[in-house]
């Protein structure tokens, strides 16, 4: 076998291993990104026509800049060995893109990475329903392979890059048809996981993607909705009411002198945890400067938010006594724009949303008109920004996902017709 026939092998593998890791393994994650960027590096040092198409893209300087601004902001603060170490782990995924964008170019690559998605999701959908024992009366049910709020992040983000997969008519019927059974088994497992922000990811992206591009068939969607919901309710209705009470929980009241009938606890702990963190920001820009740019740290920001907290006098005691007493605040504050801002800075957080939003504009520049699946980057984004309202998920696995999701959709009109071994007419890709 030729050398670079050696490697097309092995990246094809660690691009199924990616996509199957996904669903079924963290240390799987790691290893495979890890072995995909040590491949490119390696590639970039022998392969002149490699190392032109990943320097060809601005986003393989903008995704590498960021990641070391983000080492840099960790030893400028806290400054620990474990700190910095912990932001170059967590960050892999910001090296990882460009290397995804490149590689995803060819359909090979692309069938790699989309086989291993669809297999680990299936294996780790069994495996749920396996621990329930195929039965579920209410309840939040976490997946076999994931905690349930991160298995509600990968699901939802299933379900909007599948979503415009089903209506790409350059695809096979039975394609299709797979596709669709796999959206709705990934919604099934949003719905069963319980978590809200997830699912108001979908339903913004899902209805953006039908207002803008298949209008006809929203008011087939709302039909269907309406016909399945009335036959659910009677053979199902436990179910249906907990889902029902789940979802109008959002809208509950979040004040602790409510009824308690109206007050619901989780929505008040967001808010108090916003409040507190937006005091704490102002408390930077007043006191520390530097700290507010580059971040407290990751695993710092728990001490710094802490002590700001028993000192802050915007809260009365009776509040942060109750909240104290849901074991608030930790290390989370449930908003990924506040919570990354305190952890790794405005510097680093701006430069992140800009980094997608870039990747975005990107795909519809790429897009060609009949391409229904690069919608997917449109799509994936948009629920990862809604649930990053109320998740905190940057850095975090979900960028992960993101990363792989927007990559595979980026180039999927792609025909494959640049060589593998061979980029010399990288200069044809829009970068």
């Amino acid at each position: 076998m030729k050398p670079a026939q050696v490697v097309i092998a092995t990246e094809s593998i660690l691009l199924f291993s990616l996509g199957l890791g996904i669903f079924v393994s963290k240390p799987v994650i790691y290893a495979a990104s890890g072995s995909l960027v040590a491949l490119a590096l390696l590639r970039l040092a022998f392969d002149w026509e490699y190392r032109k198409a990943l320097y060809g893209t601005w986003l393989t300087p903008a995704s590498v800049g960021l990641f070391l601004l983000g080492v840099i902001a960790a030893a400028i603060h806290p400054g620990t060995i474990d700190e910095i170490a912990w932001v170059g782990r967590k960050l892999l995924y910001l090296p990882l893109l460009p290397v995804l964008y490149i590689a995803f170019m060819h359909p090979r690559a692309r069938a790699s990475g989309l086989t291993g998605v669809f297999v680990g999701f299936w294996v780790a959908a069994f495996l749920t329903m396996q621990n329930i024992g195929w039965q579920w009366s209410g309840g939040r049910i976490a997946g076999a392979t994931w905690l349930v709020d991160v298995w509600g992040v990968l699901t939802g983000l299933l379900v909007s890059f599948l979503l415009p997969r089903v209506f790409c008519l350059n695809t096979t019927v039975f394609v299709r048809i797979f596709i669709a059974i796999t959206a709705i088994a990934a919604f099934g497992m949003l719905l069963l996981s319980g978590a809200r922000g997830p699912l108001l990811g979908v339903l913004v992206s899902g209805l953006i993607y039908l207002v803008c591009f298949q209008r006809k068939m929203l008011a087939v969607v709302v039909a269907l909705t309406v016909c399945l919901y009335f036959p659910a309710k009677h053979f199902l209705p436990s179910q249906v009411n907990y889902l029902h009470d789940r979802v109008a929980s959002i809208t509950h009241t979040a004040d602790p002198d409510a009824g308690a009938g109206n007050f619901n606890a989780s929505n008040w702990v967001r808010l108090q945890l916003w409040k507190i963190s937006v005091a704490q920001s102002l408390d930077k820009l007043e006191n520390s400067p530097s700290t507010l740019l580059f971040g407290s740290g990751p695993n710092s920001q728990i001490h710094d938010i802490r002590t700001f907290f028993d000192s802050w006098t915007g809260m009365s005691k009776e509040h942060k006594d109750l909240l104290a007493s849901y074991g608030y605040p930790t290390n989370e504050i449930h908003n990924m724009y506040l919570d990354s801002t305190g952890k790794m800075g405005v510097l680093w957080t701006l430069g992140s949303l800009i980094l997608i939003l870039g990747v975005v504009i990107k795909s519809l520049r790429m897009r060609k008109p009949e391409d229904q699946a690069s919608l997917g980057v449109l799509l994936v984004s948009t629920n990862f920004l809604v649930t990053g309202i109320t998740y905190d998920i940057l850095p975090h696995w979900g960028t992960f996902f993101l990363v792989l999701f927007s990559t595979l959709a980026i180039h999927h009109a792609d025909t494959g017709n640049r060589r593998r071994a061979n980029f010399s007419d990288v200069s044809d890709v829009k970068t």
